[in-house]
C-alpha cells in the first residue's frame, strides 16, 4: 500500500522509479548491442556456408530484435520534473474542458499551482513508514551464530 502511494502521489520516487526504470532499459539495450557483432559474423558464416541454416536463423533473429531499440521509458527522472507535468495535465484538462478562453482564470498563478500540487502530493503520499527491522544476516555468509542475541549484537553484523 505504501509502494503504492508512493508511486501516485511521490514526485521523488516516481523520479526515481523513472530513473531505475531506464536504468534497466538501458542495460538489457546494451546486452543486445554487444551481441550484434557476433550476429553479424554468424549470419556471413552462415551466408558462406550453405550447411548452417539454423545458424542463419538465429542471427536474424537477433538482427530483428536490434532493429528499432527498445524505446527508454518517457518518465521524468527529477521529482520538480514530475510536479511540472502534474501541473500541465491539470491546467491542459482544464483548458480542453471549456472553450473559454479564460478556463484559467480560476487557478491560482502557476507557481501558486505547483506548490499547492507539491503539498497536495505530500500529503497524499502519507508520512513515510518506519523502515523495517533488518534481518540477520545467514551465517553461512558471515560466520556467526543464528541466535537472537547474535542477531542483534552490532559487533557481528559490522563483520560482514
Amino acid at each position: 500500500m505504501t509502494v503504492t502511494r508512493w508511486r501516485l502521489y511521490s514526485p521523488a520516487f516516481r523520479a526515481a522509479l523513472a530513473e531505475r526504470r531506464a536504468a534497466v532499459w538501458g542495460a538489457a539495450a546494451d546486452r543486445l548491442r554487444a551481441v550484434l557483432s557476433a550476429a553479424v559474423d554468424a549470419l556471413a558464416d552462415a551466408l558462406n556456408d550453405p550447411d548452417h541454416p539454423a545458424r542463419t536463423a538465429v542471427a536474424l533473429a537477433v538482427l530483428k530484435l536490434a532493429g528499432p531499440l527498445p524505446v527508454v521509458p518517457a518518465e521524468p527522472t527529477d521529482p520538480d520534473e514530475v510536479v511540472r507535468e502534474l501541473v500541465e495535465a491539470k491546467r491542459d484538462r482544464l483548458r480542453e474542458r471549456s472553450d473559454d478562453l479564460n478556463a484559467l482564470d480560476g487557478l491560482p498563478g502557476y507557481d501558486a499551482h505547483e506548490r499547492a500540487v507539491r503539498k497536495r502530493l505530500v500529503l497524499l503520499a502519507g508520512p513515510p513508514d518506519p523502515p523495517a527491522a533488518l534481518p540477520a544476516p545467514p551465517p553461512a555468509i558471515c560466520g556467526g551464530t543464528s541466535s537472537p542475541a547474535a542477531a542483534g549484537n552490532r559487533r557481528n553484523v559490522d563483520k560482514c
